[in-house]
């Protein structure tokens, strides 16, 4: 897969692999382990022992970092909130990073075209999400994590989506959809079980016949396969007895040796911890479901669990760290609510698929006896903010 990627060229991919068990066994044995029993009396003394510095350098380096001196003039806890509230740049600065600002901000707050485009230009940027704290009834029957354990940042993409116009293909961004901390004593199938894909809350079947019976069985509950690639190895969810092994037809390929592509190995997501894998930062690996639901998965971060700033209780992971910003589709026919309801090849509608809410979805395609009015096809609508 490296001749396909070209981790080489690309300078967000950490060169050379980390078996994440052999890593955590080595800060495990070094002194990356050791925690400083500091106070107030005795912070100077550790903090030069640490440094392996003289007593004339640590009263230097403690009068240059007094917190009078980090201060800058026209600091304001404000100021990153809103430009309305940020001092104002002098015109005679000849630092170019503040003259660009002072331009920007000028723009920003006299062109509309210009502002639209700045906020156009944060669309997907990820906003943190509050993860609710467990009850104490809950944690007292797990047990707290034991170090040394590794903390792994996923981060887990939207599917790619790619349209064809009279010819020509155009493939849409890469958009980040979820951010999530895994323990690297956790089970792959764990990170699955909690990251939530639209098609999984979706039904993927017609439903125009009896609508009020669509939501009772969502697709997740139907198409319980998937799949992890990673590091040429196949990892299929194998624990319910009908799931499909996605990856027997893909190794049966690879081996013909003129693909030039291979060879592959398959393991069981159930029998395999994130300790297990051997991983490349930054490397786009996969994540596959109902069928050919695919997401880019990558590894972004590894770091050791720090008591007192994350969590001690395993039931806190995997932690949804941050999401993406969520879209929402309004009913066409009212344009008030949230739709509910896709249609699809309704000759009385003006565009295809036509988006409903749930008064305007039976009030418009079926009469009072609930009898189905002209030729469509209707689907549950679940858009990107039912997942918030």
């Amino acid at each position: 897969m490296d001749r396909i990627h070209r981790p080489d060229s690309r300078p967000w991919i950490l060169a050379g692999s980390v078996r994440i068990e052999q890593l955590v066994d080595t800060w495990a044995n070094t002194q990356v382990m050791h925690e400083l029993n500091a106070n107030e009396t005795n912070v100077k003394t550790l903090l030069s022992q640490e440094l392996q510095i003289d007593d004339k350098m640590m009263a230097l380096l403690a009068k240059d970092c007094q917190p009078s001196n980090l201060d800058c003039e026209g600091d304001d806890e404000e100021l990153y909130v809103a430009y309305e509230k940020t001092f104002e740049i002098p015109s005679n600065v000849t630092l170019e990073t503040l003259r660009l600002q002072k331009q920007h901000i000028e723009r920003y707050a006299t062109d509309r075209c210009y502002r639209t485009a700045c906020l156009q230009s944060l669309r997907y940027r990820n906003q943190l999400i509050r993860v609710d704290n467990n009850t104490q009834s809950q944690m007292d029957s797990i047990p707290p994590i034991e170090r040394p354990v590794a903390i792994l940042t996923v981060q887990l993409y939207r599917p790619i989506r790619f349209t064809t116009h009279f010819g020509s293909t155009h493939r849409y961004a890469f958009v980040c959809d979820q951010e999530l901390e895994v323990l690297s004593t956790q089970w792959l199938t764990e990170l699955r079980d909690t990251f939530t894909c639209v098609s999984d809350i979706s039904n993927a079947s017609d439903c125009s016949r009896n609508p009020r019976a669509a939501l009772n069985q969502t697709a997740a509950d139907v198409y319980k396969s998937g799949l992890f690639f990673i590091n040429n190895t196949f990892y299929s969810d194998m624990r319910n007895q009908f799931n499909r092994d996605y990856s027997e037809p893909i190794i049966e390929w690879s081996r013909n040796k003129e693909r030039g592509i291979g060879p592959f190995k398959a393991c069981l997501m159930e029998s395999t911890k994130f300790s297990d894998l051997e991983i490349q930062l930054g490397y786009p690996y996969l994540y596959q479901h109902q069928g050919d639901c695919e997401h880019i998965l990558v590894f972004s971060d590894i770091r050791l669990l720090k008591p007192g700033v994350d969590s001690m209780e395993s039931i806190d992971y995997p932690k949804i760290v941050s999401t993406n910003r969520r879209s929402q589709v309004r009913c066409g026919m009212c344009n008030l609510n949230t739709a509910k309801w896709m249609t699809f090849h309704n000759q009385r509608l003006p565009q295809n698929p036509f988006f409903f809410c749930e008064t305007c979805f039976y009030a418009f395609n079926y009469d009072k006896h609930e009898n189905k009015i002209g030729s469509f096809k209707a689907f549950p609508y679940l858009d990107k903010s039912a997942l918030l």
